[in-house]
This record gives structure tokens, sequence and C-alpha cells, in this order.
């Protein structure tokens, strides 16, 4: 790596580290643009698909539109994607935890039933030779 390189990897590691939150809003920006360019290749493929002859033609067309909508709202609204995102990551570790509770409690239950409908076995013992 020449100097350059490490100069550059410095500046961009202590711009990190100085503001986190420029990161946690350039991933959905970098997404929108996957998504935007992804949904030009959707139009064109759908554009192609009708003038072959498709029924399906406009299903496509919209499936393309929803895609293109999706990355204009990742990049005007970056940091509203970065805050549902994580209110979706809360809102599955709640399910989680609520989930656990009631899976741990019906199974202890089962276990508690099934253990209640045991009976002792009656047996006689005796001594083997080992001969």
């Amino acid at each position: 790596m020449s100097i350059t390189g490490g100069l550059l990897f410095l500046l961009l590691g202590v711009w990190i580290f100085i503001t986190p939150e420029s990161i946690a809003t350039l991933v959905p920006i970098v997404i929108g643009v996957v998504l935007l360019v992804h949904s030009l290749r959707d139009f064109q493929l759908a554009s192609e698909a009708k003038s072959n002859g498709s029924e399906k033609w406009g299903l496509l067309f919209l499936l393309a539109l929803l895609n293109c909508v999706f990355g204009v709202v990742c990049i005007c609204d970056s940091f509203g994607v970065v805050s549902l995102a994580i209110r979706m990551l809360g809102i599955a570790l709640v399910y989680d935890g609520i989930s656990a509770m009631i899976i741990v409690y019906h199974a202890a239950q089962a276990i508690r039933h099934a253990a209640e409908k045991i009976e002792p076995i009656d047996v006689d013992a005796y001594e083997v030779d080992g001969k």
C-alpha cells in the first residue's frame, strides 16, 4: 500500500470513528443506488416481456416500479430507513423473548404432565451367578 492509500484509510478511519452515524446513513444510500440500477434492468426486462407477448408484463412493470420506489426511499430518507431497521430488530427481539417464554412454559407443562403419568414398575430382583 502506498502512503497515499494509507493516508486515505487513516482519514476514513478517523471520519468513521468521529461520526459513526454517517456510515449508518451511507449504507441505505448505497443500497438505494443498487436498487435503482437494478430496477432499470427490471424495466428493460418488463419491456422485453411485453414485446415478446407476455401477458404478465404489467405485473413485471409494477415489480420494477416498486423496486425503484424502494431505491428512492433508501436514498432520500436514509436515516428513516436505518431507524426503521433498528425498530424491526427491536420487534424481532421482543417477539423472540415472548415466544421463548411461551415455548418454555408449555414444554415444561408437557414434561410435568408426562412425568405424572409415569408409574413405577414392580419387579422382583434376583442374583445371577457370574460363572
